[in-house]
């Protein structure tokens, strides 16, 4: 932690259904003006304790709380500012990628990426940026970028995995932006397609999120179309995800040859 004064971590657990769930608050103790304060509460479902890093480059360390529930990664991360209080003229600030940091249009796609899950698009977006810009990246920018990085860094990793189900590891490659990837596991076998079938079907929501703000930064990208039809045929039927495809992008099966042929592989799949 930083060496300044006296830092304090004081957690407990709880029952949250079957989960156990780890929470706490971080205090601070300033020996100058003899005076306590809560810095942040915390909560990780995955038994975390708060860990301080040097995440954004700077010598101050940030403070990170891992809130990561399977494989969808989530991560605050609390930067130490100066605040106008006399007792205790520091705070815990979270960082936070809701604002951007520069007015650019590539940069603002870039965030929105990650605010939908896609932390590695995001993440190689935003590097390419900064090589452009050169000295007007700005600090802030950079601290945002990192923030990204913390995420992209979990997301590729789980990609990475050896995965026992090709249904989870087709959800893994989705997380993580590698749509080519995951639809090659899926054409690859019957076997393959009847097990992404079941995770297309169970998903939340999370996943179409994912298809729809790709779509929106890149603008019909046939594997990303692939992949939001299949998701609508296993949740609905072949007739709903034709719609969309139609009103979305013009849909043609002569011109959209790979996608028919997925959603035909789809249908075969579920034949008893």
């Amino acid at each position: 932690p930083p060496q300044d004064g006296f830092w304090l971590n004081l957690s407990g657990m709880q029952m949250q259904g079957r989960t156990q769930i780890a929470y706490g608050q971080v205090l601070h103790y300033n020996r100058d003006r003899a005076h306590l304060a809560m810095m942040a509460q915390w909560t990780s479902s995955s038994g975390q304790a708060p860990m301080w890093q040097q995440l954004t480059g700077d010598d101050t360390p940030e403070l990170i709380v891992d809130r990561t529930v399977g494989l969808e990664p989530a991560f605050e991360v609390y930067q130490l500012q100066p605040r106008d209080f006399y007792l205790h003229p520091i705070q815990l600030a979270p960082l936070s990628i809701s604002e951007p940091a520069l007015d650019s249009r590539t940069y603002k796609n870039a965030l929105y990426l990650a605010r939908s899950g896609l932390w590695s698009p995001a993440l190689n977006i935003l590097r390419t940026l900064k090589r452009e810009l050169g000295r007007k990246w700005t600090p802030a920018a950079q601290a945002q970028l990192d923030f990204v990085q913390l995420h992209a860094r979990f997301t590729q990793a789980q990609a990475n995995a050896d995965w026992a189900s090709p249904g989870e590891a087709v959800r893994a490659a989705i997380i993580d932006g590698r749509w080519e990837e995951a639809l090659q596991v899926f054409e690859a076998s019957p076997e393959n397609r009847l097990a992404i079938t079941s995770i297309l079907a169970a998903d939340n929501g999370r996943l179409w999120k994912r298809v729809n703000a790709t779509l929106r930064v890149s603008v019909a990208d046939e594997t990303v179309m692939a992949w939001g039809a299949l998701i609508l045929s296993s949740q609905q039927d072949k007739k709903r995800s034709l719609k969309w495809l139609n009103e979305e992008f013009g849909y043609t099966p002569a011109a959209n040859g790979r996608i028919a042929k997925v959603l035909a592989q789809l249908d075969a799949a579920r034949l008893p």
